[in-house]
């Protein structure tokens, strides 16, 4: 699929994305974060194009990391890195005119959104995400049991069937940073957690609730797991998004 979005970076990489218009035209806009390794074009990601234009907002998704010229690569990564970038999106995408941007992260894009700069942005929602960053790598009922270190590349893999690569910068920074329930005390705009209830993260999503600013929210989507891919999961996903950015729209 060819990208009619390319944003270019001060460190001259690109960033790829794709942009759906709503209709009729409207000045307000979600923005998508994707979760660690995964891109623009995975579910529910891609259907939130089906879904948010109709009701008048545009969505524009985009790879944090892509194999196209000029991109970035995921081992060369940091979250400091993705946050940096969404930044410089959010930024690009208020020239163009939208009066009212919304982000919207899942997983992993969560901590990204918590850690960038948020001045252009009128609300968030965080599809379960990711509460401690130093759990990940080193609690074994996470991924730490899955994670391998490859010292010639300077880099992890998952054991996941189809292998990842993990520069050591990112694994360093994120233990580093640790938990990011804390950290969503800097926020100062609407946000609204939604948790998957049969992922693992509930627990972690309550705290970001508890330690968040008003105005503040969080839903719980009992029969979802993390990826929000169970019969009638995603609907009430974008249902409880929709609603969130309609309140501040």
């Amino acid at each position: 699929m060819k990208p009619d979005v390319k944003i270019h970076t001060k460190d001259n990489h690109i960033i790829y994305g794709k942009l759906t218009k709503a209709k009729p035209k409207s000045d307000k806009l979600i923005i998508v974060v994707h979760g660690m390794a995964s891109h623009m074009d995975e579910m529910p990601y891609y259907n939130t194009t089906k879904f948010f234009p109709k009701r008048g907002f545009s969505v524009l998704r985009f790879n944090l990391y892509d194999w196209r010229p000029h991109a970035r690569q995921l081992m060369d990564c940091t979250i400091r890195t993705h946050a940096s970038d969404l930044a410089h999106v959010v930024s690009r995408m208020r020239k163009k005119g939208f009066r009212k941007i919304f982000l919207t992260g899942h997983s992993y894009g969560g901590p990204t959104i918590l850690l960038s700069d948020l001045k252009n942005v009128d609300g968030i929602v965080l599809w379960d995400p990711t509460d401690d960053l130093k759990e990940i790598w080193t609690n074994k009922k996470y991924l730490a049991n899955l994670i391998k270190y490859v010292k010639s590349l300077k880099s992890y893999y998952g054991l996941f069937g189809v292998n990842i690569l993990v520069g050591k910068k990112m694994r360093d920074t994120d233990v580093a940073l640790g938990d990011m329930t804390k950290r969503v005390t800097d926020v100062r705009i609407p946000i609204k957690f939604i948790l998957a209830g049969k992922g693992i993260l509930v627990k972690g999503g309550k705290r970001y609730y508890k330690n968040a600013n008003k105005p503040k929210s969080i839903a719980t989507i009992k029969n979802a797991g993390h990826s929000f891919n169970e019969e009638g999961a995603e609907e009430r996903l974008f249902n409880e998004t929709l609603k969130w950015f309609r309140r501040f729209s």
